[in-house]
């Protein structure tokens, strides 16, 4: 779709969404979110839609692919704890990962795509998982280790999760079913 034809779909559907969604008036003086959670940039993996959450309920740090924790992806869960007061984190892979479906190929096969940033990208993802995975598992796999590289990457979320200002968990969004699984909590 060329950029004209995504201006006017854009245009369309903002101009539907400020006529029936009057939410975003009591946002304007400040964000209270219940959650931060970041997701993968997986198109089919919108979290605020899958969750059918109010605008202003989820803070979102980041939607990079694979979940990868990046500099802002941490720098944004910083920010939900200490200025937010957010107390509950989440993060949540998929089933259907095209990032991870990479990794798994970079493993098995040793292919790996061309692109310098996104080849760095699987090479890391490709660290958090085994060969042997399959893709379910590799999704959970990854969630886990992300969540752990957010506590080794970040001080304050750590403590905040130590002393039990905040939790730290981990989902699994079935693309297939449209359902999440439980969370499972995640300990520093």
């Amino acid at each position: 779709m060329r950029m004209a034809e995504v201006q006017r779909k854009l245009k369309e559907g903002n101009t539907e969404f400020a006529a029936t969604n009057t939410d975003y008036k009591s946002l304007v003086s400040g964000q209270h979110p219940n959650v931060a959670m970041v997701s993968c940039s997986d198109s089919r993996v919108d979290l605020a839609i899958v969750l059918s959450a109010r605008l202003g309920e989820i803070f979102q740090p980041g939607r990079p692919i694979g979940e990868a924790m990046d500099d802002t992806t941490v720098a944004g869960f910083e920010y939900a704890v200490a200025h937010l007061g957010v107390e509950s984190m989440i993060i949540a892979g998929h089933t259907g990962c095209g990032a991870l479906t990479e990794a798994l190929k970079l493993l098995k096969e040793g292919a790996s795509p061309k692109e310098a940033a996104l080849f760095r990208t699987i090479k890391g993802l490709s660290n958090n998982i085994s060969a042997d995975y399959d893709l379910e598992t590799a999704a959970w796999e990854n969630a886990r280790k992300q969540a752990s590289e957010l506590l080794r990457r970040s001080e304050s979320v750590s403590s905040a999760v130590r002393h039990g200002k905040a939790e730290l968990g981990v989902l699994v969004y079935d693309i297939s079913t449209g359902r999440i699984s439980d969370i499972e909590l995640v300990k520093p």
